[in-house]
């Protein structure tokens, strides 16, 4: 009896040195609250657009006045850009200028080639009547 008390006896002081020892806590136990969560994230790369629109202008001429910058947001008829007039104007009014001349000169030339023999009368152009 006297060993099998020694062995109880050796038991319960080896027992306590066979456990594992705590862990570290990783965190700290909270009590239960709402509260907001803040998530941040940094990453490099670049960012793709979801999609790409072409603008284009019908007009030409010089800009007076640049009404939006890269990055506005902008809607359907929104005035984007102002224009200086006179350049287009002109444009206009020299090409309406030089057709009033190749009209003039046309009908100039009609009454002078239907005058007298065709000299081109083997060429097709010139076997067809035309009128003005």
């Amino acid at each position: 009896m006297k060993t099998s008390t020694l062995a109880v006896l050796a038991a319960l002081i080896a027992a306590p040195a066979c456990k594992k020892p705590q862990p570290v806590l990783l965190y700290e136990p909270q009590a239960v609250t709402r509260r907001d969560i803040v998530v941040s994230a940094e990453a490099n790369g670049s960012i793709q657009p979801i999609q790409i629109v072409d603008v284009k202008s019908r007009a030409s001429g010089t800009i007076l006045e640049m009404r939006v910058e890269t990055g506005d947001m902008v809607h359907r008829g929104d005035t984007l850009v102002k224009v200086d007039r006179r350049d287009p104007t002109t444009s206009y009014n020299q090409a309406s200028a030089d057709l009033e001349v190749a009209q003039a000169q046309a009908a100039n030339a009609w009454p002078t080639r239907t005058r007298g023999p065709c000299w081109c009368a083997r060429k097709p152009a010139c076997r067809a009547p035309r009128t003005p």
